[in-house]
């Protein structure tokens, strides 16, 4: 009885597990396609494939919501996130489900910028959140008080963060930001800096984000006139940090306010390799000459300034180059052809791939800017929904050809094909009748063996051969020994009698079961071929209401895909305008610097010239 039992469960499990396979694969694809950052493939395809999984407090309808919020976060649909974060607040039960939704609903007021709402429910739902989504939760509640210029009670929300957690670090990052724009003296916000670096970690997102803070730090340190404190600081941000040409620089700019002029320009010469549109890199040619005019070099100085004139006038032919490019061609297009040329052999064999390129040089800098970054990535995401509604767009046109094309040649086809299937059941059904014939005439000979077994028909047969070769043989056997096997021979064949009689009914009853499967066979043949007949009458009438359909779909689809192409030709104007902005911004800063470097040549040339002039006034005065 307890094997039966746990038999039953068993088996139950195993119903549970199959009945679960399509929700459970549609999850998992689902969530292939976040960790491949792919949200809009996410909500395509919960939208489409929602197998099943549709009934309230269903665990893979809610892990389902779970995925489309986190997706649409990504893709800035925070409304649409909220709301689904609502709903499932109201009909989960599971404490996972309920702790993940209030999450998101806290990402989705964050991300709208309802703060006020954030602050005043948050704060009540703390309770019910616990580990990694608290810290989360926390954060969001430090950054939406800080942003609402409450930084005494985001400090102490940051507190309650748990001890490790990156989240903490971020709301100290936020907090020192807010410090410096508020406070002019610079302590509260160096202060609040350290934290973040003390708490970022090792994980690689940690040590970014405290080479960020260190850099910052070092900035704030210089300005607050502490040379050794800003020293103490850069030396701590990796070489291979985003913000090593910063550091580069800041770290140059406090060694020559301790006085250490030389090693600030040893310094400053490791900055050169960067590409002059991150930030320090520019400033960092000026420095050099700077530092060669305090230590009284002014050879080395004017090569310095020839130095700076000369990368600065060509970083200006490089930008209008770039700008001229992407004025032609748009961002897309700029973007397609940055992207070729990271595939060529030159771009493999540079080492210096921060500065191999122009485009690539200008692209990356572009990127590090925080809106142009939104935009762009917005940009991004309408070509991939654009490239999709192309894609379905043609195989909805491939689809139409082939509907089409059945139709037209599928009646011919159809009927060629009817004709072979009543073909095959006429030899069938003549095929049967002949088996009938055959039984009835075996049993009206009392020819048992025709209706017997197969076993015993092949006894018979093989006899019947065994007596035509004994015929044969009799001439050379002695007549004794014929008569004694032909005699066994005769016994041998009462034997099979005698068993086929015994068989009989049951031969009988298995002939009869044979030919009513064969007259199933046939009627289902025949109810077969009434529904093929039936559908071939009425198939055009089928193919052309497909046809309509397809077709309507491709109309609708060509429609969405010209508005979606206007949209993508609209943004990609926008961010192309928004990067033109920034590259004659940065033309703009280059020729400053290249004015600046021209006139701080000049001033030295007429220096010398001065200098050698008085000198040559005084030796060699002319006679009175």
């Amino acid at each position: 009885m307890q094997r039966l039992f746990c038999l039953l469960i068993v088996l139950s499990m195993i119903g549970h597990a199959v009945s679960a396979e399509p929700d459970s694969l549609l999850l998992g694809e689902a969530r292939f396609a976040l960790a491949n950052e792919r949200p809009l493939d996410v909500l395509t395809l919960l939208e489409n494939t929602h197998t099943g999984a549709t009934q309230i407090d269903n665990h893979f309808h809610n892990e389902n919501h779970l995925v489309a919020m986190e997706a649409a976060l990504r893709l800035g649909l925070a409304e649409d996130a909220l709301k689904l974060a609502e709903h499932l607040l109201f009909t989960a039960r599971e404490k996972n489900h309920k702790q993940k939704a209030m999450l998101y609903k806290a990402r989705a007021l964050y991300q709208l910028g309802k703060d006020n709402t954030l602050l005043s429910w948050l704060p009540g739902q703390m309770t019910l959140l616990k580990g990694k989504d608290r810290d989360e939760a926390l954060y969001l509640l430090a950054a939406a008080q800080t942003r609402s210029g409450k930084v005494a009670e985001a400090a102490r929300t940051l507190s309650a963060i748990s001890q490790g957690s990156l989240w903490a670090a971020y709301g100290y990052f936020n907090l020192a930001t807010r410090y410096a724009q508020e406070d002019p003296d610079s302590s509260r916000a160096l202060v609040a800096l350290r934290v973040v670096a003390a708490l970022a970690g090792q994980s690689e997102e940690g040590m970014a984000l405290r080479d960020r803070a260190l850099t910052a730090a070092t900035d704030l340190a210089l300005r607050s006139s502490d040379p050794e404190k800003a020293l103490g600081l850069v030396r701590q941000v990796r070489a291979e940090a985003i913000e090593a040409p910063s550091a580069i620089y800041l770290m140059g700019m406090a060694e020559a306010s301790d006085g250490r002029v030389r090693t600030a320009v040893r310094t400053w010469q490791r900055a050169k390799k960067y590409a002059l549109m991150m930030p320090g890199v520019a400033e960092t040619f000026q420095a050099i000459a700077w530092a060669y005019m305090k230590e009284n070099l002014r050879g080395s100085a004017i090569d310095a300034w020839l130095e700076a004139v000369s990368v600065y006038g060509k970083e200006q032919q490089q930008t209008r180059q770039v700008r001229k490019e992407l004025g032609q061609n748009g961002f897309l297009g700029f973007l397609k052809a940055a992207r070729a040329e990271q595939k060529t052999p030159d771009w493999f064999l540079n080492t210096e791939l921060a500065n191999n390129t122009p485009r690539v040089m200008f692209l990356n800098a572009l990127m590090t800017d925080d809106a142009f970054f939104d935009q762009a990535r917005e940009l991004m995401q309408l070509q991939v929904i654009s490239r999709q509604l192309s894609d379905n767009r043609a195989r909805l046109e491939i689809l139409a050809n082939a509907v089409s094309a059945t139709s037209r040649h599928g009646k011919k086809g159809g009927k060629s094909r009817l004709a072979k299937l009543k073909a095959q059941l006429n030899t069938l059904v003549k095929r049967r009748n002949a088996l009938v014939n055959a039984y009835q005439e075996a049993t009206a000979r009392q020819d048992f063996a025709r209706i017997g077994s197969d076993r015993l028909l092949q006894a018979r047969q093989d006899l019947e051969q065994l007596v035509a070769d004994l015929k044969v043989l009799r001439a050379k056997l002695p007549e004794q020994d014929y008569q004694r096997l032909a005699s066994r021979a005769t016994r041998v064949h009462g034997r099979i009698l005698w068993e086929e009689m015994d068989h009989l009914e049951d031969a009988r009853a298995t002939f009869r079961e044979r030919i009513q499967a064969i007259d199933g066979l046939i009627n289902q043949m025949r109810d077969g071929l009434g529904r093929v007949e039936a559908r071939l009458a009425k198939g055009r009438a089928h193919f052309q209401a497909r046809l309509q359909q397809i077709n309507s779909l491709l109309k609708r689809i060509r429609a969405a895909e010209k508005r979606m192409n206007r949209l993508l030709v609209k943004a990609d104007r926008r961010v192309t305008q928004m990067a033109l902005e920034r590259l004659d911004a940065h033309d703009a800063s280059m020729g400053r610097y290249l004015v600046r470097s021209q006139l701080a040549l000049v001033n030295l040339y007429d220096q010398l010239a001065v200098a050698e002039y008085g000198t040559g006034t005084e030796t060699g005065r002319p006679a009175q």
